[in-house]
């Protein structure tokens, strides 16, 4: 938490002459704590958790210390895709996790996976629906079920 008066080191992120503002970003200089758990926990690796819940879909596991690991989220805007020929159903324990790290998490809401002629300028639709009010970009995290 930081107070009037602290020094603080910030990467700039954007500036806006007309509004005469900048955007300074300090989680930026830090370290990307997904590629530090990718990097401990490779794809393959096994680890230990309770079953918190069971769906029509898989399980949620509670994988701690791994969440620990995880940065808390600044509320910004996350849009979670789901895999193809899947829905916003199979992004449930994604958008959970994300949400109680404290993110803004949204599902994409445009049905089954499929590509189509419409597809981008749908997705394109979603993201403006997601960060106008949120006056910020919007995160885009993948999620695949094989």
């Amino acid at each position: 938490m930081l107070n009037v008066g602290d020094a603080v080191e910030a990467m700039v992120l954007g500036l806006d002459p007309q509004a005469r503002r900048i955007s300074l970003g300090l989680k930026q200089l830090g370290s990307n704590p997904w590629q530090e758990l990718a990097e401990r926990y490779p794809v393959g690796s096994r680890i230990v958790g309770k079953v918190r819940n069971l769906t029509e879909f898989g399980a949620f596991v509670a994988a701690s210390p791994i969440l620990r690991l995880v940065g808390r989220g600044d509320r910004h805007p996350v849009l979670v895709l789901p895999g193809f020929m899947a829905d916003d159903r199979s992004t449930i324990p994604l958008r959970w996790t994300l949400r109680n790290q404290g993110y803004w998490v949204h599902g994409w809401r445009l049905g089954t996976n499929l590509p189509t002629e419409t597809l981008l300028d749908s997705l394109r639709d979603r993201l403006a629906e997601i960060s106008q009010p949120h006056g910020n970009p919007v995160s885009i995290v993948g999620w695949r079920l094989g």
